[in-house]
């Protein structure tokens, strides 16, 4: 696939499938009382983009009397079909049931809503979030991919319409290499998929949450381009943390405190409120962090407490548009390696495994961001080792030349290197 780091980045690019790309094992998930699911540290993989939740103003006191009346109207649109003038808080996730792939790869770049107040956007990124639908169902259960949150007239809903980049990558079972395909009916470089609402539509307020499933299994290919399908879904599931993929999500600290801060997305979506504890791992150092830094933050979407739980936060100074992968090491060479694809982030992969490099001007950290060099690093890497690669993706060689490298979990503690400072760019390309 074109990379974002090329001129024509993420515009209608076709995928060029002569390379390779691998069969996403899903991690174990162990059981636990339901009352710490906030708390744990294990979570499921995938991609990323970053939202935020937006503090709602209080209502005049007029306003909220006539709210609780019923009496509709209000700034947030006309009172049909039963909207009010309060503001829904939406968590947006997507899902999948069991098909036939081993990897479906998209790109979603778009969610909007169509009710009595018009049509309302809850999820827009120009670059686009490449996900692997397949990987979104574990043995027939569902698992969750948070996209963000949006801020939307309370109401009835009737029409759901997802965005989608026209070029996707399908993997059959047993597949190493991807098979390009574009969507039916796509136009301009994107296609327009309209969602499966129930008769009765979807009534959204409060706090509230909407999982739409792209039923893999009704999906239809015939060589050329893909018939999608998907529906919205019930809630079954999503108050299990140990059901949600991890995500990677980028934006600027703001309302910063001992236990968290509010990310503002780089797309300008809603905040999301980021909660931290004696878990949470910091690269670089913590008494850095500060209001208005850019961040890296790794977790996932408690839909109880409507914070992103945080595993990790990442302060960035580079270039935060670069291609990344991330996966497990499979084969090791001369100042390279091959990676099976579980993440990216820029990029669809056209294979099951991804060829990565390096140079002297590729930076090295251990787990928990320490600052390793290459020698350490060469050292710690192994087959089976997880390993995040941020750099520039070459389509046509399906190769990412590595910026940045980063072991994951290598046996608990720094690899022995020094403490981290960060996203340093200092002397680097």
């Amino acid at each position: 696939m074109r990379s974002r780091t090329d001129a024509a980045a993420m515009t209608g690019a076709r995928i060029n499938i002569g390379a390779r790309k691998r069969l996403t094992m899903p991690r174990e998930r162990r059981p636990v009382e339901p009352e710490i699911h906030e708390k744990s540290t294990y979570f499921w993989r995938s991609g990323r983009s970053l939202f935020r939740v937006m503090r709602i103003k209080t209502l005049s006191t007029l306003a909220l009397a006539c709210a609780l009346v019923g009496c509709g109207g209000g700034g947030g649109g006309s009172s049909s079909g039963g909207s009010s003038a309060n503001a829904a808080r939406v968590g947006v996730f997507i899902t999948d049931d069991l098909g036939a792939y081993d990897h479906v790869w998209v790109t979603v770049k778009a969610i909007k809503l169509n009710g009595p107040a018009g049509t309302r956007t809850v999820f827009s990124d120009p670059d686009g979030k490449q996900v692997d639908l397949a990987s979104l169902n574990t043995a027939g259960a569902s698992t969750f991919a948070f996209l963000g949150l949006g801020s939307i007239p309370e109401g009835r809903y009737t029409n759901v319409e997802v965005t989608l980049d026209d070029n996707l990558v399908l993997f059959p079972a047993g597949a190493t290499v991807g098979q390009e395909r574009t969507f039916e009916g796509s136009t301009g470089g994107q296609k327009l998929l309209t969602v499966l609402v129930d008769d009765s539509g979807e009534d959204i307020r409060g706090d509230d949450n909407l999982v739409i499933d792209f039923d893999l299994s009704r999906w239809n290919d015939n060589g050329a381009t893909v018939t999608a399908f998907a529906t919205v879904r019930d809630h079954e599931g999503l108050g299990d943390l140990h059901r949600h993929h991890g995500e990677d999500y980028h934006g600027t600290v703001s309302n910063l405190s001992s236990t968290g801060f509010t990310l503002v997305t780089r797309q300008g979506a809603t905040p999301i409120t980021v909660t931290t504890d004696a878990n949470t791992q910091i690269f670089g150092d913590l008494s850095t962090l500060a209001n208005g830094q850019r961040v890296e933050v790794r977790g996932a979407f408690s839909t109880s407490t409507r914070t992103l739980v945080a595993t990790s936060v990442k302060i960035e100074t580079g270039n935060n548009n670069e291609d990344e992968a991330r996966g497990d090491v499979t084969t090791i060479g001369d100042n390279s390696f091959d990676l099976t694809v579980d993440e990216t982030e820029g990029f669809l992969p056209s294979n099951t495994a991804l060829h990565v490099t390096y140079t002297a001007n590729t930076r090295f950290r251990g787990d928990r961001g320490a600052t390793l060099t290459e020698a350490q690093f060469e050292a710690a890497l192994a087959s089976g080792v997880e390993v995040e690669a941020e750099g520039t993706y070459n389509e046509a060689t399906d190769t990412l030349v590595a910026r940045k490298l980063k072991l994951e979990h290598v046996g608990g503690d720094d690899n022995g290197g020094g403490h981290g400072g960060g996203d340093d760019n200092s002397g680097h390309g």
